[in-house]
């Protein structure tokens, strides 16, 4: 069915959870460019998504103040602001919990089918 291939499934979650992917990235690597972050996220899930759709991000997490960014040889370097590190901290408690949920749901289905 259109919109459920493997593909359309692992590009829709990288989208979906676009934010968190990079707060966590952040949170382990402590300073990226949107180069780093695109070249990343590419690396790790294949070329799905595009600078375009990084960068927007970035500017949207900035303007919420997750994100500090810093100009360093003609690139904006990205790093958690003090907010930023605080919703990783949260988000990662209740993310283990939403997924676990999620997890359980679907080895229901499976069971059920």
């Amino acid at each position: 069915a259109a919109g459920y291939s493997p593909d359309d499934i692992r590009t829709r979650v990288v989208k979906s959870f676009l934010d968190i992917l990079i707060l966590i990235e952040l949170k382990k690597q402590l300073q990226l460019s949107g180069y780093d972050i695109t070249t990343f996220l590419n690396e790790q899930f294949g070329k799905i998504i595009s600078p375009g759709t990084v960068y927007a991000t970035l500017k949207s997490m900035k303007n919420n103040e997750l994100l500090d960014g810093n100009i360093q040889d003609k690139k904006t370097v990205y790093s958690l602001s003090s907010k930023g590190q605080e919703a990783v901290s949260i988000m990662m408690i209740d993310f283990h919990e939403q997924m676990a949920f999620f997890w359980d749901s679907l080895r229901h289905c499976q069971q059920i089918l």
